[in-house]
């Protein structure tokens, strides 16, 4: 009996956010580390058997491998690089008929999304650069402002149900014909996206900067600091 290996699936990942002025170094190679060489590693590992038979390799990335959002820049860097790993796999694997499928959900309820964890990894990646910092403008109330900004779009962007995640995934490994590429979500999310990629840059940036991550009055919020410590 000869065992056939049809499909690998590349579903590992991890997420830290936090500017990247204030994001250590070593924060940045753990998301690579995960996010990038996990999946070279483990495709690689597995070729010559996908070569033999004919197989795929489906590969779960995110939007985030499409738009870049600030306050988890390190994690949208190591997606777009997942991303151009299999859009450069596919093109070299053709010729040995190896599917090579990317899933690019939108974001969902998962435990990458809890609220408890995204708190976690905010306070985890601050306390790796507090104590090195000039607290000129990054301080405690910055942090807890940037706090309520991650939840602001945690809240706002995460959907509930992931079958349309699954759904794909199983198309993208037992179909066929699969798609180069899915973007599981909801309408409402598919179609900002689609809008994100025609608007010009300027009025793409500030809608984000305004509805979804965190921005302010940098001079203002100075200025205010500045006068309470004077009235302390």
């Amino acid at each position: 009996m000869v065992c056939e290996l049809w499909a690998v699936v590349n579903n590992a990942g991890v997420i830290e956010r936090g500017e990247l002025e204030w994001t250590p170094l070593e924060v940045h190679r753990k998301l690579f580390e995960v996010n990038v060489f996990g999946v070279v590693s483990v495709t690689q590992a597995f070729l010559p058997l996908l070569r033999k038979f004919k197989g795929r390799v489906v590969t779960v990335t995110s939007i985030s491998g499409r738009l870049t959002f600030s306050g988890m820049v390190p994690y949208c860097m190591s997606k777009h690089a997942a991303k151009s790993f299999c859009e450069g796999l596919r093109l070299e694997m053709k010729k040995f008929g190896v599917k090579v499928i990317t899933v690019e959900p939108l974001a969902h309820r998962t435990g990458m999304t809890e609220i408890s964890t995204v708190l976690k990894s905010v306070q985890d990646t601050w306390n790796k650069f507090s104590g090195k910092c000039k607290k000129d403008v990054y301080d405690e109330n910055y942090i807890q402002a940037f706090n309520e900004s991650i939840l602001k779009f945690t809240e706002a962007t995460t959907l509930p149900d992931t079958s349309r995640v699954i759904d794909s995934l199983v198309e993208a490994v037992c179909t066929v014909s699969p798609h180069y590429s899915y973007i599981p979500g909801n309408s409402e999310g598919l179609l900002n996206y689609w809008f994100s990629k025609r608007i010009p840059k300027t009025y793409l940036d500030y809608n984000i900067r305004k509805y979804i991550t965190f921005d302010c009055d940098v001079e203002k919020y100075l200025n205010d600091k500045e006068m309470n410590k004077k009235n302390s």
